[in-house]
């Protein structure tokens, strides 16, 4: 009975009024302004906090070069803190120009999020050489590789590919060419695992066939990059610019 009696009287609110009315709800969905101004000021220190993580994730203010602790799933949780933040516009606070500044920050954040990603995603071979230089390791000079020739007899399967100079070789020292003048090493980065493991297997296989042929490599089946130095630099040597790269997952 009682069932059909608030439905009657529905029914009449919504003939004469346009629909049934409730009180309690209409009470409850009104923005509470201190609740609100509260909630804005978490988002804006939740925003502010995910900014500077963002910035330290490069290894300077040009943000060229991204730090070698950085993963895909750091980067992850810094979508989904992105994410978690209130989809309220917040157009009922008062402050209004730190709202609008709230905004076009966030905005800035969701445009940069997936240049970070792509950073992780499309390594360059040119970022790992200032990775090096970052670590303060020896780069004497830097050259790209973009012709066939540039890798002699090697395999041409990389993306990119640097070649530099990390010691000098006593026996061509005064010479004008700066890959005769140094010892040099080579850094390669591949969109396919299997041209990485190719281009690998050649240098070791070298190696194999004669000491005089032999070179350093290092794969790194995660990121695809491929280290290549001359033979004859120390291994310990070899091992600080690996190293250097070894938490690059």
């Amino acid at each position: 009975m009682k069932k059909a009696t608030a439905i009657i009287i529905c029914m009449t609110g919504i003939l004469l009024l346009g629909g049934c009315t409730n009180s309690k709800t209409n009470k409850e969905t009104k923005a509470n302004p201190e609740e609100t101004q509260a909630l804005f000021e978490k988002a804006d220190t939740t925003l502010s906090s995910l900014e500077k993580e963002i910035d330290a994730s490069y290894t300077d203010n040009t943000k060229e070069a991204i730090k070698k602790d950085i993963t895909l799933a750091k980067v992850s949780e810094f979508e989904q803190e992105l994410k978690d933040l209130p989809k309220d516009d917040f157009t009922s606070i008062e402050e209004k120009e730190k709202v609008t500044a709230y905004t076009t920050r966030k905005k800035e954040v969701t445009e940069e999020l997936p240049a970070l990603r792509e950073k992780i995603t499309n390594l360059s071979a040119k970022d790992i050489i200032t990775r090096f230089q970052s670590e303060g390791l020896t780069v004497h000079y830097v050259q790209e590789m973009k012709k066939p020739q540039d890798f002699g007899a090697a395999p041409t399967y990389a993306k990119s590919a640097y070649i530099f100079g990390v010691e000098e070789d006593p026996f061509y020292a005064d010479s004008e060419d700066l890959m005769d003048k140094y010892k040099n090493a080579r850094v390669m980065t591949f969109e396919k695992i299997d041209d990485l493991n190719k281009t690998k297997s050649y240098y070791d296989e070298l190696g194999q066939q004669s000491g005089i042929l032999y070179s350093h490599t290092f794969g790194n089946d995660a990121r695809f990059f491929l280290i290549q130095m001359n033979g004859d630099i120390p291994q310990e040597t070899f091992d600080l610019y690996k190293n250097s790269l070894a938490e690059w997952k």
